[in-house]
């Protein structure tokens, strides 16, 4: 060791710093360094240090700076709105002033107030003749026994509510308008209506729909509609278990057509996939 010691003396050039992995003018050799070496180190140290306090501080000069510009642009924005909105009050003010002042006669505030009690009593009447207008239609579907909302003629097939399972669900076949001819040999047609109830409109409650348009192919369809209230002990269960039996009494009157097409609206797309979920027999396609 004393002999290393000497050498290091005699080539002080040959000690390097050894603790600084950072440091870009030296690199570890694990000799010893010598006085000034070290005093070398330090002062690279110290230097490095002042550059990133002198780094820092010129980012906090710079974002002082950007908040200073963003904090004033705002307030002249904020400035400018208010003044927009005093002048839009002033303009608003003016013309609630000059129409005052046309109607600010006795006579004319007379004659404004029989125009709208006039123009509110008319209103009235109206909405109430409709409401009147409105419950007599919905006796009057009672009375009928609640039957579905349709533009076809049709005739009940099954009707769920006297099944072991019973529920509200009803099987129908829909009868083809004059003009148009079906064939009992085609892929038949299954529409499921939503349980909301407004899923005529898409399904049958126009020609332009799922069940004219598949009248018009040719094709046999059939509707899953639904009456008002639910069976006492109805569950969704119930419900899947009656389509199934829908669909199997349909495939019994084509037995030489296609699996039907069955197509869920709205709560009955959701239900259409329990049904085939839950039965394997059941193998045609689903619209959802």
């Amino acid at each position: 060791m004393s002999d290393t010691i000497e050498k290091n003396i005699e080539n002080p050039n040959k000690a390097e710093v050894w603790l600084s992995r950072s440091n870009p003018h030296h690199r570890a050799t694990g000799l010893i360094p010598n006085f000034q070496e070290m005093v070398n180190h330090q002062f690279y140290k110290n230097e490095n240090t002042i550059d990133e306090l002198n780094l820092q501080n010129n980012y906090r000069t710079d974002g002082a700076g950007l908040l200073i510009e963003v904090t004033c642009k705002h307030l002249q924005q904020n400035h400018k709105q208010i003044q927009e909105n005093i002048q839009t009050l002033n303009q608003d003010k003016n013309a609630i002033i000059k129409s005052w002042q046309k109607i600010s006669t006795p006579k004319k505030l007379w004659q404004e107030w029989l125009s709208y009690s006039t123009d509110s009593s008319k209103r009235l009447l109206q909405t109430v003749d409709v409401l009147k207008e409105r419950g007599d239609i919905f006796l009057e579907h009672e009375l009928a026994g609640c039957p579905p909302v349709l533009d076809y003629d049709y005739q009940v097939i099954m009707d769920a509510t006297k099944f072991e399972r019973p529920c509200n669900y009803v099987l129908l076949r829909i009868e083809p308008p004059k003009g148009i001819v079906t064939n009992d040999d085609e892929r038949p047609y299954i529409v499921i209506d939503p349980r909301a109830g407004h899923g005529a409109g898409i399904g049958g409650f126009k020609h332009e729909s799922q069940v004219g348009v598949a009248l018009n192919k040719g094709h046999p369809v059939y509707f899953v509609a639904f009456k008002r209230l639910p069976e006492p002990t109805q569950t969704i269960a119930d419900i899947t278990y009656a389509e199934g039996k829908f669909v199997r009494e349909v495939e019994k009157r084509h037995p030489h057509a296609q699996s039907p097409v069955i197509i869920g609206n709205c709560q009955g797309g959701w239900a259409a996939l329990i049904l085939a979920a839950t039965n394997q027999d059941i193998k045609g396609p689903i619209v959802l």
